[in-house]
């Protein structure tokens, strides 16, 4: 072998390289730490998880699916505000917080049934906020007001347990459930022609007069023991 035969050799090998090289870096697709996808198409479906695979423009499809913590923010208000067990409406914002499940199975399924919407908050809500503004109703409708401000945890906890299954269906997996604000609605949203409006607008009269009568017993007691008080020490007032 002569050595310009030798050195074409080496020239060709490099090219053959180098071709080679840049085709891997055009078809060939991996999946970041924060991201996963599913390749379709020719050679049948294929998770990539931690991991990358062989992309062939026109044989090939794939759908990226977002492995990060979302935040669901929900809220009941106004003329929507949940019911409480003693006929109080209460104004309530929950923050859900979530993220497609790191396992095979759930990579495929969110992929199936969010597709591209788990790189979109507002859109994964819209598809659980029913199931979640049902779960908000029917724990409230058992509980007081009182009650719920005392057991906020525990409110919480209920929200995640009625929930959960839904979230899994879509290849989520919910972390975690928190009651961000809870207040009773203001008067002017009442409708007078709703029978239950009517019923929350009365009962939300009685509670600040029940607290001013509670006020003023409290009032006088704390009076008459301040006397007694000073009738001891010999102080008059």
């Amino acid at each position: 072998m002569t050595i310009e035969t030798f050195i074409t050799l080496v020239i060709l090998a490099i090219i053959a390289v180098a071709i080679f090289y840049i085709i891997s870096v055009w078809v060939y697709k991996r999946a970041p730490a924060n991201m996963g996808f599913i390749r379709t198409g020719f050679g049948g479906t294929k998770v990539c998880l931690g991991q990358g695979a062989m992309v062939f423009p026109v044989f090939h499809e794939i759908t990226w699916v977002s492995l990060e913590t979302i935040k669901l923010i929900v809220s009941r208000s106004r003329d929507q505000a949940i019911l409480t067990a003693d006929k109080i409406r209460v104004d309530v914002v929950a923050e859900l917080y979530a993220h497609v499940g790191h396992s095979e199975d759930d990579l495929l399924t969110a992929s199936r049934s969010l597709g591209e919407k788990t790189f979109d908050a507002d859109n994964i809500r819209n598809l659980l906020e029913a199931k979640i503004i049902s779960a908000l109703r029917s724990y409230a409708a058992t509980k007081t007001l009182t009650e719920l401000h005392e057991n906020r945890d525990v409110f919480a906890k209920d929200i995640k347990v009625q929930v959960l299954e839904s979230f899994k269906a879509n290849g989520l997996a919910l972390e975690e459930v928190t009651i961000v604000t809870m207040e009773q609605t203001g008067k002017e949203y009442f409708k007078t022609d709703n029978v239950r409006h009517s019923n929350s607008y009365a009962q939300s009269a009685i509670l600040p007069s029940s607290r001013r009568r509670v006020n003023v017993k409290w009032r006088k007691l704390i009076r008459r023991v301040s006397r007694n008080r000073n009738v001891v020490t010999g102080r008059f007032t």
